[in-house]
């Protein structure tokens, strides 16, 4: 006799469900890079990129790595992860956070 929980009650519902097989070459490009420079970082210059890399201790390996962020503002957060920020009393990006 099957319990409540057996499945036997149901059986399989999606068994006769057909995978979608997607033809990648119709579909539209999506672009995951939604990284966009904050106007103060992109004046800040390459020397004070690196005089705020060595204050911190950050070290980057590879090509055009983004600038840290000095500060909240500079990361384009929306209002409503800026009031958060606001209320815990945070006041800059730890360096893991800023790089």
């Amino acid at each position: 006799r099957a319990g409540p929980l057996s499945g036997k009650k149901f059986g399989n519902p999606g068994e006769k469900l057909v995978k979608k097989k997607w033809n990648l070459d119709e579909l539209p490009k999506f672009e995951k890079n939604f990284y966009q420079e904050h106007p103060d970082l992109a004046r800040r210059t390459a020397q004070e990129v690196e005089t705020y890399r060595r204050s911190k201790e950050i070290t980057v390996r590879g090509h055009n790595c983004p600038k840290p962020v000095l500060n909240f503002y500079e990361a384009n957060f929306p209002a409503n992860v800026m009031d958060v920020i606001a209320r815990q009393n945070f006041t800059e990006p730890t360096a893991i956070q800023a790089q």
